[in-house]
């Protein structure tokens, strides 16, 4: 079992995070801007991430909240390097 995870953190739950542009925002319109501008920064990242894995033997794994990375350790740092990924420690089972 792996001691560490490579993970992806993007987007968590829809519903709160337009709460948060509502409350920042003076009108919808401006709040559904704001939130677009998020996604396009969501979008870059994610094109980013494909560029380094590229050609590279890459896993993915996710479900509802979470999305991780496994197999070429050396690739995995390097997203991590450009703050694309980030390292989540997995407690030893007992």
């Amino acid at each position: 079992m792996p001691e560490k995870s490579y993970e992806l953190f993007l987007h968590w739950k829809q519903g709160d995070d337009f709460a948060e542009e509502l409350e920042k925002a003076d009108t919808t319109e401006e709040a559904l801007r704001n939130w677009a501008e998020t996604f396009e920064e969501h979008a870059k990242h994610c094109r980013e991430l494909a560029e380094i894995f590229e050609g590279k033997d890459i896993e993915a794994y996710a479900d509802t909240h979470h999305i991780s990375f496994v197999d070429d350790e050396e690739v995995l740092k390097k997203a991590v390097k450009k703050g694309l990924l980030e390292v989540v420690d997995i407690p030893e089972e007992e």
